[in-house]
């Protein structure tokens, strides 16, 4: 099967932070014992008192990897690359068939585990082996299990991703992943390395990337 061509620079992908949809919204997909944590936090962010476990420089979690500005694509495995200030993000998608690990060798992970699938030229992606994540308005457990699929249309690629934490949500939920294909190609808007702990610079020529 021929591999579609997904090269370039690529802005977009989930609203996964708090924003997006209405409060009162947000709070009727939570379980109850998540509805209090989200209310609490939500009184939290008012007084401006959001905590998030990157704030002592560990992974961002899983859901910062879906805004990914890079996909690099192998008959094999892809991966997917991400950055932000203060941050930088890579993903493997396995494609070769081989699986997940088998279920005695499994562990929370970060990123959680990725395999994928074409289907003509649609990428179907399953992750499960999350780490439980607390940060700002997003929470979840260790029993997150996401189904992704992605297709490129155009100077797009329009994705949808379906999420599954019966402990934290009443039923599944599904979301769109939208990219677009980033048109100014000048060298200072290469992305950049960043961590937590350091910057780039300090110079007024560092351009920072969102």
């Amino acid at each position: 099967a021929t591999i579609p061509d997904w090269s370039g620079h690529w802005n977009g992908g989930g609203g996964f932070g708090g924003g997006g949809a209405a409060a009162s919204d947000a709070v009727k997909l939570l379980t109850p014992k998540y509805q209090e944590y989200y209310v609490q936090d939500l009184k939290a962010a008012t007084e401006g008192r959001i905590w998030s476990a990157n704030a002592f420089c560990l992974p961002n979690g899983f859901f910062p990897t879906l805004a990914a500005s890079e996909f690099v694509v192998t008959p094999h495995r892809i991966w997917t690359l991400t950055e932000g200030n203060g941050w930088n993000g890579i993903r493997w998608i396995y494609t070769d068939g081989s699986g997940h690990t088998a279920e005695d060798l499994q562990f929370p992970k970060w990123a959680g585990e990725s395999v994928g699938f074409w289907n003509g030229d649609t990428l179907i992606v399953h992750t499960n082996q999350m780490k439980a994540w607390k940060g700002g308005l997003v929470e979840y457990t260790d029993n997150l299990e996401t189904v992704e699929k992605y297709r490129r249309a155009g100077d797009r690629i329009e994705g949808e991703i379906t999420l599954y934490d019966p402990e934290v949500f009443v039923r599944p939920i599904t979301a769109k992943l939208n990219y677009r294909l980033e048109k100014d190609n000048r060298p200072e808007k290469r992305p950049l390395y960043n961590t937590c702990s350091d910057s780039n610079g300090p110079s007024p020529k560092v351009y920072m990337d969102a």
